[in-house]
């Protein structure tokens, strides 16, 4: 390796593109110097960037055996005022994009605005150079590489560049992602436990499997109720009207809202909830205040999960064989009926539908069943008394083995977090994961030393519901790593603009704080003080009962 450079801000920049390490294969293709304040990609809520250099790289650039080029693809911020500190920015989706690395914007200021050399990478694969974004799939190493490779890779490459960069130490790494990010959060303490001493994983697709069987599952029993277009698709719209969602969130929130003692439009006592669709069921004739027969079977058969013909619970693969893991249903939630929940994504409102089209039905046959399978058609051609046996075992991207053993005798630290209305991953299953996770920690003491879970009521994936969603998970986690100062709770801020704060009533107001919890404590309001207040909340321990 070269040695440290003496040079410093843009001299130090433009110098860096001659920069040659043996950890790693590739290429610095770009070294741009960027005054304080002047980027005009900076996320919307940053008012500041700091002087900084932006590093572009390509890492064992290749071509696969589809005779498309792959590499993995890097982008390194490294602020002139560096704060002796490492963040890694996690992915989203199936990749193939380079995102500008600035780091999270949940708190005050973005991880490069705190003087954090940031890092992004783009899976290994582009999209650009591919016809789909799933088409990856076909190449064995790029399916490594999504699954795990390319985020090793980066982090190796990137200490490595900022080392030589600053000529010093890194004192202290952190990842923070959501969605895909999350689940590489979850790699990262399961595979390569020693890259980072703290670890943010939100709404983890860490079994995309279980993701995919239970979304397609609800998308077939609204297909079946609703007409189609002349090219196939189901008008899916048609299986739940507006005023058909507007009554069942009216009467959701009827029987689970008070049930965290405040009437405030958010279910917080998520567990205690036990509403079901059939409560709405006509007795006679659909009229505007009940649910006709099929609209209420959608709902329950998405509560109660995917079944074969049997009626057992339909298992996806793990690590060891198909028919390994059940897939569950999904929780009820004052999302449900909102832009963010299961109307939405089931239903087809809004253009929602077509992005979640492109992340489960498209990939069905390249990446979940092996071999691929290009003419399969998930909504049609599904047998869930078969197709567990035709699905990927063992698939680079999974990520549920509970054994953080490694991570925690290292001191690492870890905060799971996960909307309840997440009608994409699965909050139940990150839920489970956490339950295993203490398993084999004793006691959930033993595990809240090193390893939290934070369920935000309301939240879509990893945004939006009606819902406190924005939230600062780099202070937390920091000062658990680095002070030793667990979090007990986070507060969380609903975000204006989120039109689901007027999706329910009463309505959020755009100012409301709530405390995010520990699992399994829930916050309740403690008859005084503002609903919109989160120090008139307190985290309870659930009563007695089914979780």
């Amino acid at each position: 390796m070269s040695e440290p450079q003496a040079l410093t801000g843009e001299a130090a920049c433009a110098a860096v593109k001659d920069f040659r390490s043996t950890e790693h294969q590739g290429v610095i293709t770009s070294a741009t110097w960027v005054p304080a304040d002047t980027e005009k990609s900076a996320p919307a809520a940053t008012t500041f960037l700091p002087a900084h250099c932006v590093v572009k790289g390509s890492l064992e650039p290749r071509t696969g055996v589809d005779g498309k080029p792959y590499a993995t693809k890097f982008e390194l911020r490294l602020p002139l005022d560096w704060n002796q500190r490492f963040f890694f920015q996690g992915g989203s989706g199936l990749e193939g994009t380079l995102a500008p690395a600035h780091g999270p914007t949940g708190g005050a200021k973005t991880a490069l605005e705190q003087g954090f050399a940031v890092v992004s990478q783009n899976g290994g694969h582009d999209n650009a150079d591919l016809p789909a974004p799933e088409a990856f799939g076909f190449d064995p190493q790029a399916r490594l590489d999504f699954g795990y490779g390319s985020i090793i890779k980066t982090s190796r490459a990137a200490k490595s560049l900022i080392a030589h960069y600053y000529g010093g130490p890194i004192e202290r790494s952190y990842f923070d992602g959501c969605s895909t990010g999350g689940r590489q959060g979850m790699t990262f303490a399961q595979r390569f436990p020693d890259e980072f001493d703290g670890i943010v994983a939100g709404a983890p697709v860490f079994d995309f499997g279980r993701v995919v069987a239970a979304r397609i599952w609800g998308w077939q029993k609204a297909a079946a109720l609703v007409s189609r277009e002349p090219g196939g698709m189901p008008r899916f719209h048609e299986a739940m009207p507006q005023a058909d969602r507007q009554l069942f969130q009216r009467e959701l929130l009827a029987a689970c809202d008070a049930q965290d003692g405040a009437v405030d439009g958010m279910i917080g006592n998520v567990a205690a909830c036990t509403f079901r669709p059939k409560a709405l069921l006509c007795t006679g004739e659909k009229t505007s205040e009940c649910l006709s027969a099929e609209q209420v079977g959608i709902w329950e058969a998405v509560l109660d999960g995917p079944v074969d013909s049997g009626g057992a619970a339909f298992k996806v693969p793990g690590y060891r064989s198909p028919g390994e893991v059940a897939v569950r249903g999904y929780r009820i939630d004052a999302a449900w009926m909102t832009s963010a929940g299961q109307a939405a994504r089931i239903t087809g409102q809004g253009p929602i539908l077509d992005i979640q089209w492109k992340l489960n039905i498209d990939p069905t046959p390249i990446l979940f069943m092996t071999p691929p399978q290009p003419g399969f058609r998930p909504l049609d051609d599904i047998d869930w008394d078969t197709w567990g046996s035709s699905m990927t075992v063992n698939a680079p991207w999974l990520a549920s083995d509970p054994d953080l053993g490694r991570y925690r005798d290292r001191g690492g630290k870890m905060i799971f977090y996960h909307g309840t209305g997440d009608s994409g991953p699965n909050a139940v299953d990150t839920i489970d994961y956490y339950e295993s996770v203490v398993a084999l920690n004793s006691s959930r003491e033993q595990t809240g030393k090193f390893a939290r879970l934070f369920l935000v009521p309301g939240m879509g994936h990893c945004r939006g519901g009606p819902s406190t969603d924005t939230f600062d998970r780099l202070a937390p986690i920091m000062d658990w790593v680095e002070r030793g100062k667990a979090p007990d709770f986070i507060v969380a801020q609903a975000t204006p603009g989120n039109a689901d704060l007027a999706a329910v009533t009463p309505a959020i107001p755009a100012n409301r704080t709530r405390p995010l919890c520990p699992y399994p404590t829930y916050a309740r309001y403690d008859g005084t003080g503002s609903m919109d207040d989160a120090a008139s909340f307190k985290c309870t321990p659930p009563a007695a009962g089914p979780t």
